[in-house]
């Protein structure tokens, strides 16, 4: 993408934006707020097809776990674009902020409505809302909206783990809870750095590390086939016009 960014195109568009996108899925944060920071006081740049700058910000501090600011860069996005958080299906993103930034009534508020509303929407919805339930203390209903998100998503074990990895160190489970949280940790992607940041923390707290993540399988792609040269005198061409009997 970057070589791609240096070389140029003739193109309406802006490959720069995505390279911060890659930034922070790959957890270069202070490369991603720097890039977002600099775009941001460049010349002006409309592109429908591209983030906007502040939805940028946004990103970029959010990876880095600074909540205040990702969500008042959320907040100035809508109102720019005259937008609110039922507007965009942005309720989950918002409801994480206010959580992380311990208003967790008001998030729980948000993303309840937005469940009510389209209970079918988003399977990782439940989620947000499960993770929001375990810190108003609700742990058998934030079981259950884990395990709801598990069958509604592309979780893949996640969610239910991070969820029980969390009751099981507060019942004393010590095992069991390192278990689930390095499973959990190990799963989370980008969009769930807020969860993959506490499973670490609990980690460390049990005595605990992240798993290592490394090949567990050494696969070699098969050989491309050879296929011998067509004898292209034998094969039919077309006539338009074909002489009949």
């Amino acid at each position: 993408m970057k070589t791609g960014t240096k070389l140029g195109n003739t193109r309406n568009l802006h490959p720069e934006r995505s390279i911060i996108y890659f930034e922070t899925y790959l957890g270069d944060c202070e490369n991603a707020e720097s890039e977002a920071t600099r775009q941001a006081t460049a010349q002006p740049f409309v592109d429908n097809y591209v983030p906007t700058t502040l939805t940028e910000l946004e990103d970029a501090y959010a990876c880095k776990g600074d909540y205040q600011k990702a969500l008042d860069y959320h907040m100035q996005n809508l109102k720019q674009s005259n937008q609110t958080d039922e507007d965009c299906g942005c309720q989950a993103e918002t409801a994480i902020y206010l959580n992380q930034l311990g208003r967790n009534q008001e998030a729980y508020d948000l993303i309840n409505k937005a469940i009510f509303k389209n209970p079918n929407y988003f399977g990782g919805g439940y989620f947000t809302r499960a993770v929001i339930e375990f810190d108003l203390g609700e742990y058998d209903k934030a079981l259950d909206d884990a395990n709801h998100a598990e069958g509604n998503s592309w979780a893949h074990g996640m969610f239910f783990n991070y969820i029980e990895g969390l009751n099981a160190e507060r019942l004393g489970n010590t095992q069991e809870a390192i278990t689930k949280l390095q499973d959990a940790e190990a799963s989370f992607g980008p969009d769930t750095g807020y969860a993959m940041r506490r499973a670490r923390t609990e980690l460390k707290k049990l005595g605990a590390e992240p798993l290592t993540i490394k090949t567990s399988a050494n696969v070699s792609s098969p050989p491309i086939p050879v296929y011998p040269t067509s004898d292209t005198s034998k094969i039919p061409t077309y006539n338009p016009n074909p002489t009949t009997k």
